[in-house]
């Protein structure tokens, strides 16, 4: 398979299209790792603030309890109760669900068994006793069992506080494993964009070449063509391309010039050729005419002065004239055979002429050819250009995942400032993040630029067809002024053999008038005793004739 200039160019977009498509897919991948990293920090962060809370849940409960001892309003106390009773049921839910490993799940349910324990001794014991003795409670057993709700109380918040480390430390873990994403993500996407960028430098520089050193080379052969050289050595007729085809047609085109000029050649040399045989038959013929005709006027002449003295000697002149008239006629048919050869030759001409005439048709259809090819690779390369403008959406696709990196950065940075000292390395993070965005944006542009060069060289592989399908416009028209011109010198040749029929028509009308004066010399030897009276006017004819056959050996000597 030829590896065209359209498959050329369609290669490179394509690694083009394939190194785009690596770096959006590597960046796609790396933004969901970091997206699923930042989820779990954040995750384990908020965790690790909802533990620190829950840690306080049975300080919060004591100000219940606390109501109820000192205000002794037990339906209010109740009723608070019951909704702080809900609130650490759920809290205490949360908690074991955001619990992973088993030291987290460990602290998670040993929190869980101390605030239940300080739900028992105020549902079981302390409330039981407020409204049964009301007043009459003493303060020995309040204390009794406010003693074992604080010692509930502080299990519950050291279990809930090593729970709430736990998940500060997975949070910083995931911040470290964040950062050494976001490292990777940078180092890759560079690495993968430097290699796209020198690949696509180099095929790119490597089609330049390989389409526009053989196309100016072409340009110039065929200017060289169009100013008359016609020993120069057509390039680039080797290549299996679209340029391959350009310049074998250009090479035909030239073998096709070189035939003309030696048709041309040709048929000046057989014109003048025929010239030159047509003047040596028609001065031998006049010679000849002049010599039979001449002798047998003065043999006419002779013996119209003979008439007055002996009619008897006219019937043998009769006899003498009748037979010099039979080889004036033999003559007569030689010169119009010779006549009608000059006229095949003609014909043969004109047959020539035809020829050269089709030879030049045929190299004005290989131009027009050529015309068409230049057009077909003009609509492909445009074609290439569309192409190229899609990979620019690819880019303006990479730039918008740069644009929502750069909102994932900032959110990260709003999430660290409500994380507060556990979030200070997501506010490293999303700082790296936000580089990592302006880089991508400097690399997209870099990229537009490859692609705007990719364009340009289109433009000017557009431009030089254009310029090859002008300058074989040029030589078409060239053709058509050749074809013109022999058309020209085929109607000269079409007169020239119409005058050749006509002499040969003169030359029979002189061999037939030659029969009829043999005629009239043997009906003379019947007449000859009327020759007397008829001698004179006799004479004056013989001189008309005389003065008639010198002009036209005259007009045939001039021809």
């Amino acid at each position: 398979m030829a590896f065209t200039i359209s498959r050329k160019l369609f290669f490179n977009v394509g690694l083009t299209v394939v190194g785009f498509a690596l770096v959006l897919a590597v960046t796609y991948a790396n933004l969901q790792s970091l997206r699923v990293t930042q989820d779990n920090g954040a995750k384990m962060a908020e965790g690790a603030t909802f533990a620190v809370e829950a840690s306080l849940m049975g300080y919060k409960a004591y100000d219940v309890i606390a109501d109820a001892i000192i205000n002794r309003d037990l339906d209010n106390s109740r009723q608070g109760w019951a909704d702080m009773r809900r609130e650490m049921v759920a809290d205490m839910t949360k908690l074991e669900q955001m619990a992973e490993t088993a030291d987290e799940r460990a602290a998670a349910a040993q929190g869980r068994t101390a605030l239940e324990g300080v739900m028992k001794l105020f549902e079981g014991e302390l409330l039981p006793l407020l409204t049964t003795k009301g007043e009459q409670i003493s303060w020995e057993e309040i204390r009794d069992i406010d003693g074992r709700i604080d010692d509930q109380k502080r299990i519950a918040a050291t279990a809930y506080g090593q729970l709430a480390a736990s998940l500060r430390d997975r949070a910083m873990a995931a911040d470290g494993v964040f950062d050494t994403l976001a490292a990777r993500l940078v180092n890759l996407t560079a690495l993968i964009m430097l290699g796209a960028i020198v690949v696509l430098a180099l095929t790119q520089t490597l089609i330049g070449r390989s389409i526009l050193k053989p196309v100016k080379a072409l340009t110039a052969t065929m200017k060289e063509l169009a100013s008359g050289s016609r020993d120069i050595q057509v390039p680039a007729t080797t290549q299996a391309d679209e340029i391959g085809e350009m310049a074998r047609s250009v090479e035909f085109f030239k073998q096709s010039i070189v035939e003309m000029d030696r048709l041309q050649a040709e048929q000046v040399r057989q014109e003048e050729v025929a010239r030159t045989q047509r003047r040596q038959e028609m001065l031998g013929m006049a010679d000849t005419l002049e010599t039979r005709l001449g002798g047998v006027i003065a043999s006419i002449g002779r013996s119209a002065g003979e008439l007055g003295s002996a009619a008897n000697t006219l019937s043998d002149n009769a006899e003498q004239t009748k037979q010099q008239s039979t080889a004036v006629a033999t003559a007569s048919q030689q010169a119009t055979a010779n006549v009608e050869t000059v006229s095949a030759a003609s014909t043969e001409l004109m047959a020539s002429i035809n020829e050269i005439s089709r030879q030049v048709q045929q190299s004005a259809e290989a131009s027009a050819s050529a015309v068409r090819q230049a057009n077909d690779t003009s609509e492909r390369i445009t074609q290439l250009s569309a192409t190229a403008n899609k990979i620019g959406e690819i880019v303006g696709l990479i730039n918008s995942i740069a644009s929502q990196t750069n909102l994932l950065a900032l959110n990260a940075t709003i999430e660290s400032a409500r994380a507060g000292e556990a979030g200070k390395g997501f506010a490293v993070v999303a700082h790296e993040v936000k580089n990592l965005a302006g880089q991508t944006a400097r690399a997209t542009e870099e990229i537009a630029a490859q692609i705007a060069a990719v364009q340009d060289g289109t433009r000017e592989a557009v431009a030089a067809i254009q310029a090859i399908s002008g300058v074989i416009d040029r030589l078409n028209e060239m053709s058509t002024t050749i074809a013109s011109a022999v058309e020209q010198q085929g109607a000269a040749t079409a007169e020239i053999a119409r005058n050749v029929d006509q002499a040969a028509a003169g030359t029979r009308e002189v061999s037939i008038t030659i029969t009829g004066v043999a005629q009239a010399a043997a009906e003379t030897g019947d007449m000859a005793h009327g020759l007397l009276q008829v001698s004179v006017a006799f004479n004056r004819e013989s001189d008309t004739l005389r003065h008639e056959i010198d002009t036209f050996l005259a007009e045939i000597r001039k021809e």
